[in-house]
């Protein structure tokens, strides 16, 4: 987006983001493995209430509006953006909402998790069984919805206000993206922007939407207990396919016991959609501009069974189960990513 000046903020605190960038882009490996709490090179000490904590280290970029005269309802912009990335191996087990080294989760705008498929039981099963070999890879399989219950219940058990749901943005990212290219092949090759009448570049949420439904009826069937802690804890959420690399690792070398060295074919690195989850939250606070722009294609609409101010429940038109959505995918034309039946929402009850 044009009208966006994004630059690091403070180049000695980014340091580790460079070397990540210079590791996979120049010398065609993997970086380390996240900060977790207790491993990993992203961290400091610092000193809180009394008590040395390891803590992660953030990256901090500044974000300047570049137009001299900003669209009605858009905020200035001149912030200092700060990005925390924590592993999911933080949040397995027993985790303290009165962690300190987690005190800046509840001050954040937005939620961002990173859901791995390929470490989740439910896909490795389905696409093991499809021939995609990097399901059938016998890497670790995490326990991710124990990750986003607890990561989510930590934000609220920090919160003054005690709330049940957590109401900021919860971005649920599946990675791998490419992997799965039955569904998102063409999706990938279509970043979620239209031109608005200054010609500059917006979110174009209707596309964006149509996109997170599919990721979401997906995580729905093959990961119901990782939905489920989402949908439960969470109100404001949207599923978003990212593809870090754009392609399966591939063998960069060999350890000394023989086994392999995976890491990215510098040539053929071709990351999607990763920069849309970030202007997602940017836009939701405010800052970028984004527009639902009414629907153009014809398609029919199911049996409506209840209509809340929270979303519709509705009669799948192909399996003819009760589901339900929540209100934002209304007036939208949606196609389920497994029968591939088409269908819109009217909204208002209209």
């Amino acid at each position: 987006m044009r009208c966006l000046k994004f630059s690091d903020s403070d180049i000695e605190q980014n340091k580790w983001i460079s070397t990540h960038e210079k590791t996979i882009f120049q010398k065609g490996t993997l970086p380390e493995k996240t900060f977790s709490g207790v491993t990993g090179t992203v961290s400091k000490a610092v000193r809180i209430k009394e008590m040395t904590v390891q803590v992660a280290v953030p990256a901090m970029f500044a974000l300047q509006d570049g137009r001299r005269e900003r669209p009605v309802g858009i905020r200035r912009l001149e912030h200092t953006l700060t990005l925390y990335d924590l592993a999911g191996e933080k949040f397995v087990g027993e985790v303290s909402a009165a962690d300190p080294s987690l005190l800046h989760m509840v001050q954040s705008e937005a939620l961002l998790f990173l859901f791995d498929p390929a470490a989740d039981a439910g896909f490795r099963q389905h696409y093991a069984d499809a021939g995609n070999g990097e399901y059938r890879d016998a890497h670790h399989v995490l326990d991710q919805g124990q990750v986003i219950t607890n990561a989510i219940a930590t934000v609220l058990g920090q919160s003054a206000k005690r709330q049940a749901t957590y109401t900021r943005p919860v971005v649920v990212m599946l990675s791998k993206a490419d992997t799965l290219a039955e569904v998102f092949g063409e999706v990938l090759t279509r970043e979620p922007f239209m031109l608005n009448e200054r010609h500059e570049h917006i979110l174009d949420l209707r596309y964006l939407l149509a996109v997170s439904y599919a990721v979401r009826e997906m995580i729905k069937r093959y990961s119901p207990v990782v939905f489920n802690a989402i949908e439960a804890k969470a109100s404001d959420v949207l599923y978003i396919p990212v593809s870090a690399l754009g392609h399966s690792p591939i063998q960069v070398a060999t350890n000394e016991d023989g086994s392999p060295v995976m890491g990215p074919d510098p040539a053929r690195l071709r990351p999607s959609w990763v920069d849309v989850p970030l202007l997602y939250v940017l836009y939701k606070a405010g800052y970028l501009e984004g527009r639902k722009t009414p629907e153009l294609a014809k398609a029919p609409e199911p049996q409506i069974l209840e209509r809340t101010p929270e979303g519709v429940s509705f009669l799948h038109p192909a399996t003819r189960c009760r589901d339900f959505l929540p209100a934002a995918y209304t007036d939208i034309k949606l196609r389920c990513p497994f029968t591939q039946a088409e269908f819109m929402i009217r909204g208002d009850g209209q």
